[in-house]
């Protein structure tokens, strides 16, 4: 019964009303890590895809409130994952051995991790995953997908992903599960250019990065997460009033958004942009009180604590 993975919180939104949610309980929260797949289809042009299709992947989980994800390409804001690899000298975060994979996801106490590979066949794409123990590093479930539709593909991994975490039927049935495609963008193109974006982002490569983060937002003007991202780029590279613009142009299409991107963004925006520091703060709680696991919200609500001048709650997030 989902009512035995589940408890009903009373919890204020940003607006300071009083919201009655349904959440997991933390016994029934999972955690994944997602890695590169290795492309073995002997063609370099879709090298892309080697971290385009997990990103796809992971966009896909973060609808699901029993799920934290983390990835090397998400982790700009506090994990480091990304860091580590290049250190290890994997720059794109691709091709590092399962051993070392395993320990990263093992070092962030981690539940699983998901890599895989990338093959070409008569009949399209071929997905092989291999979902991994993180702490003993066994196998958990290898399953292959055949098709041309890469967002296609990556709702089904996703899908089979939780069934093989054991996550309630129920949850699984009734939980949010736009198509990949819904939440990111229709376009291959601008996809591709997206990932590439993100890529460069990841790797602190600012300048890269805006180039292919334009290209993505030319081919879809509605691609949200790509306009987000582009506003956080344009701040490192201390272009304010393109930051504002990319701003408003996710905002405008926020309902693309999973509802944690979409906590996200209404954090940074109230912050930066709108100059609303207690809106901002009262975001950042209500998403830690959905999501107690996300890394994310809990770095932002210990600065916002910070700024505050609360020293304890500063570091009671933190830990």
């Amino acid at each position: 019964p989902l009512g035995a993975a589940t408890t009903t919180v009373v919890v204020e939104d940003e607006a300071g009303s009083r919201v009655e949610r349904i959440v997991p309980r933390n016994e029934f929260r999972r955690s994944v890590a997602l890695f590169s797949f290795d492309n073995e289809t002997g063609d370099t042009a879709v090298n892309w895809l080697s971290y385009g299709f997990p990103v796809a992947v992971e966009e896909d989980l973060y609808q699901d409130m029993f799920l934290r994800v983390v990835s090397p390409w998400s982790d700009w804001y506090s994990d480091g994952l990304m860091r580590e690899l290049s250190e290890a000298g994997f720059v794109e975060g691709v091709g590092a051995p399962l051993a070392l994979t395993r320990k990263l996801a093992a070092d962030r106490h981690i539940d699983v991790l998901l890599r895989g590979s990338l093959q070409q066949a008569d009949s399209g794409l071929v997905v092989e995953s291999e979902l991994y123990d993180a702490a003993r590093g066994h196998l958990i479930a290898r399953h292959g997908y055949t098709g041309d539709d890469p967002f296609e593909l990556a709702d089904r991994v996703s899908d089979q992903l939780k069934r093989d975490l054991g996550l309630p039927s129920v949850q699984i049935a009734d939980a949010p599960d736009l198509p990949a495609a819904e939440i990111l963008t229709h376009s291959v193109s601008a996809f591709r250019h997206y990932a590439m974006g993100v890529l460069a982002f990841s790797n602190v490569d600012n300048t890269d990065a805006e180039r292919w983060l334009a290209a993505a937002v030319d081919d879809d003007s509605t691609f949200a997460l790509a306009h987000f991202i582009r506003a956080y780029n344009f701040w490192f590279l201390n272009r304010t009033e393109e930051a504002g613009a990319a701003m408003d142009a996710a905002g405008e299409h926020a309902y693309r958004l999973p509802e944690r991107k979409r906590l996200l963004y209404r954090t940074l925006d109230y912050l930066v942009y709108q100059q609303e520091p207690e809106r901002a703060f009262r975001t950042a709680q209500y998403w830690v009180e959905l999501y107690p696991d996300d890394i994310d919200g809990r770095q932002l609500l210990s600065e916002l604590n910070g700024n505050r001048g609360r020293w304890e709650e500063e570091i009671a997030q933190l830990d």
